[in-house]
């Protein structure tokens, strides 16, 4: 490859850089001179180091350890802030399975779930349920128990 491609290439690759970043970024990056130092000014910046995805994921664990149902939450609600969790913990590189959710889940809803739970238990194969089968299953069992209240 010729110095005038390189050139050619580094200058759209830059190109493609300042097109994909905000006006704040770029004044951070505007001076570089080629797009491998506009790259490297946008990890210095935005990347977190191992320090603090260690620190993160140790808060993260800490969370998800803790987390319970709310007697208010609904069952999507508590389904979405759990996987929302679970999402940010794999993006710092934890392994959760689907089963380690599963199991979460049953173990972490209110009393007044604990006879639901349980049937789950005795009538399904917790270890090749999918958490979307799980919350469908806990959904219809709240519509009957909120549809025997009324």
């Amino acid at each position: 490859m010729t110095f005038k491609q390189h050139h050619k290439l580094d200058s759209k690759a830059r190109f493609l850089i300042y097109q994909c970043v905000n006006s704040k970024i770029f004044n951070k990056i505007s001076k570089a001179t080629t797009s491998k130092e506009a790259w490297d000014i946008l990890e210095k910046t935005y990347e977190d180091g191992e320090q603090n995805k260690k620190i993160k994921l140790q808060t993260l664990r800490r969370k998800y350890e803790l987390l319970t149902m709310e007697d208010k939450e609904s069952v999507a609600d508590y389904f979405d802030r759990i996987q929302e969790l679970v999402n940010a913990m794999r993006a710092c590189k934890e392994i959760i399975s689907y089963q380690q959710v599963v199991d979460k889940i049953l173990r972490t809803f209110p009393p007044r779930f604990h006879h639901v739970v349980v049937a789950i238990e005795e009538s399904k194969d917790l270890d090749i349920m999918q958490i979307e089968e799980l919350q469908h299953s806990l959904e219809a069992h709240k519509m009957r128990i909120d549809n025997c209240e009324i």
